[in-house]
């Protein structure tokens, strides 16, 4: 319980020291500024969900995205339910630099019970879109996962969004 202490104090602490101040921007910069962007995708990864992703981009330098997904394969259920929430530390066009806090929750087993030691995850991290067309971002993350075992980990998650204009 203590590192989870420490992990949402740290994650606390980086939202508060990055700064809300904007840097200059050109014309092909402020793509996240003129409007509000909506996105859906799919995400793979183990700590803020795997499987559809629906990401909303207000125009801020902030963005969030849930993501969920279930498989089946016999008696075992995969699922998963997660949430980040994103600050821009930096863009061009569609491609931007991020940091991101996340929560995920994953199901493994039979139906019931889980079998997983440490469903539930949290943790923070940077990323980053590459614009692979006018509509369609590729998303890389990397991010210290806490598990509620205590395991951390520094594991990447993946994406690809369609972005509607």
């Amino acid at each position: 319980m203590r590192a989870f202490g420490i992990l949402a104090l740290t994650l606390m602490l980086t939202l508060c020291v990055v700064s809300p101040a904007q840097a200059q921007l050109t014309e092909h910069d402020d793509y996240y500024l003129t409007k509000s962007h909506w996105g859906v995708g799919l995400q793979a990864g183990l700590l803020s969900g795997m499987g559809v992703s629906v990401r909303f981009h207000p125009h801020t330098r902030y963005g969030f995205e849930l993501n969920a997904g279930a498989w089946k394969g016999g008696d075992n259920l995969l699922a998963s339910f997660g949430a980040e929430a994103q600050y821009d530390f930096d863009w061009s066009g569609r491609n931007r630099f991020y940091g991101f806090v996340g929560l995920g929750f994953y199901q493994n087993g039979k139906d019931d019970p889980d079998e997983l030691k440490g469903p539930f995850r949290a943790g923070f991290g940077a990323g980053y879109d590459w614009d692979i067309s006018k509509t369609v971002i590729f998303s890389a993350e990397l991010g210290v996962t806490w598990f509620t075992d205590g395991i951390i980990l520094p594991l990447p998650q993946v994406g690809i969004s369609y972005l509607f204009n």
